[in-house]
């Protein structure tokens, strides 16, 4: 709310619990995160727990400094042969297997969002929770701070431990109940745990505070030096490309489309033409906004080119600051019904239509190969070629002279016309034309258009080459 110019928040790292995502998502903010980057890292120190804890390293080494030798005090186990559940097996719970592999345990894993094949190449063997929980020497958690995984290990959880068990988070603090966990310590049905989050951090006070069978560290698993370096990395990449208005995709608000970005990039600029050139076509905001997707398109693209349309749209139709981020949130509040509909029968080539209700109703039509995308419909008028450029797009009556005149008022003005498109209904009827022209067109040259007779709308377009967003410039429209 104090900060009307931001536009994305970027978390170096993956968790963003932290980050207030509905507020940031009202507000049209981006959110970036770098999910895997330091999944190596908080992956090796959950394996470094377990070794703190297996050999006794961290009292050993605090009483041989004190000039003690305890030799016969300290008891370590091997990790050969024992049983440690993975709870949550994404990034960094897959590699805490890769690496328990090579000391010969057991594993067992929980985690109902992954297949059974990914369970066998990891060599883990799926079962439920409380199964993994009853039979695991050794616990360690994996799973992004939600509702769910909220104290996952309760009081009630920790009475299914086997006595004696192991508990490792370097997750989230939000996901061990630290009060049920240090009782258990206390009285020994767990032996040991090793702990590098807590539920509010910078942890100045908790009740796992001089435990001797805890190994307590601030929050570094993630943050080894290479991991810091990588994280870094793509943030710094990501958002810049994201100020650019390009394609990011480590968007947490924002759906993400299954193509690569150079793919998407098209068709993102395009989608955006359109929901100008459809706000400009309807410049009273409609009750409204209808998507229909023709031919083979994944849902997440559909979502992704309604989102940036709408969000371009809604820029002519209110002072809101709005983005795809925001975009259907904002239609809500304005009573806006955004409808996504698919046909995917009805063409060979993807179509995405454009629709807004009005007298008359208005209709854009965007055309995508995969490759390229193009405006190839205005009005239910059919186009030759996609519009590109700068553009001059009229309604008018089909007779003769109305192309000549504009021709001739474009030419007063050193305005050089480089294409034109015409199409129309039935002869005499209504008719649209576009006209590509090299350079932009004089706000007195388009007055002097909307004067000709039977000319109803004039409209200056002009549709940039990648990077930069559409930008479209409206005349007043003349009353039919």
């Amino acid at each position: 709310a104090h900060a009307p110019r931001l536009r994305v928040i970027a978390r170096a790292g993956t968790g963003v619990d932290n980050i207030d995502l509905q507020a940031a998502t009202e507000a049209g903010i981006l959110v970036l995160n770098a999910p895997g980057a330091n999944a190596v890292s908080a992956g090796e120190h959950t394996i470094a727990l377990i070794l703190a804890i297996s050999r006794c390293l961290i009292e050993a080494n605090a009483t041989t400094h004190a000039g003690r030798w305890e030799r016969k005090r300290f008891r370590p186990f091997d990790l050969k042969g024992k049983t440690v559940g993975i709870v949550g097996l994404g990034r960094v719970g897959s590699v805490v297997a890769q690496r328990l592999r090579a000391f010969e345990v057991r594993l067992l894993g929980y985690d109902p969002y992954v297949t059974r094949e990914r369970f066998a190449q990891l060599g883990v063997e799926p079962v439920d929770y409380e199964t993994l929980l009853e039979h695991s020497d050794i616990v360690t958690f994996h799973v992004p701070a939600t509702p769910e995984t909220r104290h996952m290990l309760d009081a009630r959880a920790i009475a299914r431990l086997k006595r004696g068990a192991i508990v490792i988070n370097c997750a989230r603090g939000e996901v061990v109940d630290v009060h049920a966990l240090a009782e258990a310590l206390k009285s020994g049905h767990v032996a040991a745990a090793g702990v590098d989050v807590f539920p509010e951090e910078p942890a100045y006070e908790s009740p796992l505070f001089g435990l001797p069978n805890v190994v307590l560290t601030p929050h570094i698993g993630g943050s080894s030096r290479e991991a810091l370096e990588a994280v870094g990395e793509i943030i710094a990449t990501t958002t810049l490309a994201a100020l650019r208005g390009e394609i990011v995709p480590n968007a947490v608000n924002l759906p993400a489309a299954s193509l690569h970005a150079p793919e998407l990039l098209r068709l993102t600029q395009v989608a955006e033409a359109a929901g100008h050139l459809i706000a400009v076509l309807q410049p009273s905001r409609p009750s409204t906004f209808q998507v229909t997707v023709h031919g083979q398109v994944a849902p997440d693209i559909a979502e992704h080119v309604t989102a940036v349309a709408l969000a371009s749209a809604l820029r002519r139709w209110t002072v809101r600051r709005v983005t795809p981020v925001n975009a259907r949130l904002v239609a809500q509040e304005l009573h806006l019904f955004v409808d996504v509909r698919f046909d995917t029968g009805a063409s060979t080539v993807p179509e995405f239509n454009f629709e807004v209700d009005g007298d008359p109703p208005h209709h854009v039509m965007v055309r995508w190969d995969h490759r390229t995308a193009g405006i190839m419909e205005v009005d239910r008028f059919s186009l030759e070629r996609p519009l590109a450029g700068h553009m001059l797009i009229t309604h008018h009556q089909d007779r003769p002279g109305i192309i000549g005149r504009i021709g001739t008022i474009l030419g007063r003005y050193d305005v050089n016309i480089a294409g034109m498109q015409v199409g129309r209904r039935q002869r005499g009827g209504e008719a649209i034309m576009v006209l590509n022209v090299d350079d932009p067109i004089p706000e007195a040259a388009l007055n002097e258009i909307l004067q000709v007779p039977d000319v109803w709308t004039a409209y200056v377009v002009s549709l940039p080459e990648p990077v930069e967003p559409p930008i479209i410039t409206p005349a007043v429209p003349v009353d039919r």
